[in-house]
């Protein structure tokens, strides 16, 4: 590995305490790595999830207002209707 062989080549250079926190540091490093990576496919995974989501409730919202329209359609029908037979008594 890069970094292996970077670490490898700091050892000659620098004094053993600071290579041995060197070492340390890469390892936590490396391990924020890994978080990010993970957490990056969490977000897309999620923005699929949610994009799925919302496109739903669209269709939902679209068929709500076509069963409204037509309530409100059979209801002034209905409404008429009774005035009509009311107005004749």
């Amino acid at each position: 590995m890069a970094i292996g062989d970077a670490v490898g080549n700091l050892s000659v250079i620098l004094p053993p305490e600071i290579v041995a926190r060197i070492d340390g540091l890469i390892v936590v490093l490396k391990a924020l790595g890994v978080f990010a990576i993970i957490y990056i496919i969490y977000i897309v995974v999620m923005g699929a999830l949610g994009f799925r989501s919302r496109r739903r409730m669209k269709s939902i919202e679209k068929k709500v207002k076509s069963i409204d329209k037509k309530l409100d359609k059979l209801l002034k029908e209905k409404s008429k209707a009774r005035n009509s037979v009311l107005s004749k008594k």
